[in-house]
């Protein structure tokens, strides 16, 4: 009877999805702005956007996409910068050759800014954060 709408199933499509998504991530230099996980201590003065491990918990992937296209017609005024003005991914392969044969045939997502944000999107929703020093001792080994 409700209109409760289920966003757990919101991913990478493929794992060129979520090569393209992590490529334009990496590029855009996300982590700039954005904390990914727990901070564990003391947090750089440049670090004024939110956590974007927390993306998935708190916002609707359309709006997410809403953001990263225009992040100034949803907030006038916001440090958050419009990436798609230009083809990103067409910068980022272009600077990274590397990664660009990595990816192979990319035709798909390069004409398509939407395709781009959504791989960015998608790439959000399955982020993790890095796994500490702490973390990693205290996990129960797996059995042989």
């Amino acid at each position: 009877p409700y209109p409760f709408a289920y966003y757990q199933g919101v991913r990478p499509a493929d794992g060129k999805d979520a090569r393209v998504g992590e490529l334009l991530f990496s590029y855009g230099e996300c982590q700039k702005c954005h904390i990914v996980g727990a901070a564990g201590g003391a947090i750089s003065p440049d670090i004024v956007a939110p956590n974007l491990v927390l993306a998935k918990e708190r916002l609707r992937p359309a709006w997410v996409n809403q953001w990263l296209a225009d992040p100034n017609s949803l907030q006038v005024g916001t440090k958050m910068p419009p990436f798609w003005s230009q083809n990103l991914l067409d910068l980022a392969m272009k600077s990274r050759p590397e990664a660009a044969a990595a990816l192979g045939d990319v035709g798909a997502y390069m004409g398509s800014k939407e395709r781009q944000i959504e791989a960015v999107r998608n790439f959000l929703w399955v982020l993790e954060p890095p796994a500490t020093p702490a973390a990693a001792a205290t996990k129960p080994a797996t059995p042989p």
